[in-house]
């Protein structure tokens, strides 16, 4: 049952993981439209914002996803009482 638990958590990283790489794809595909339609207008600025927010948030998924790994496996010596 545990071993199901984490598989499946460990798949939802995963998948998070990959919409966020499609969505930070995404915007910059619409980030060189928007740049070639008129370079430096304000979509443009706002998706670059948005774009930063969702590589900050991969980021995130990122860490959390090995935070859990290092809790489970006890790597760098945090022994759980």
């Amino acid at each position: 049952m545990a071993a199901r638990i984490l598989d499946k958590t460990i798949t939802s990283f995963e998948e998070a993981t990959g919409k966020l790489e499609d969505a930070i794809g995404w915007v910059e595909k619409a980030k060189e439209y928007a740049h070639e339609f008129d370079p430096g207008c304000k979509s443009y600025v706002d998706l670059h914002l948005v774009e930063q927010v969702l590589r900050k948030a991969k980021a995130k998924v990122h860490k959390a996803s090995d935070d859990l790994c290092k809790d489970l496996f006890d790597i760098g010596g945090k022994k759980k009482k």
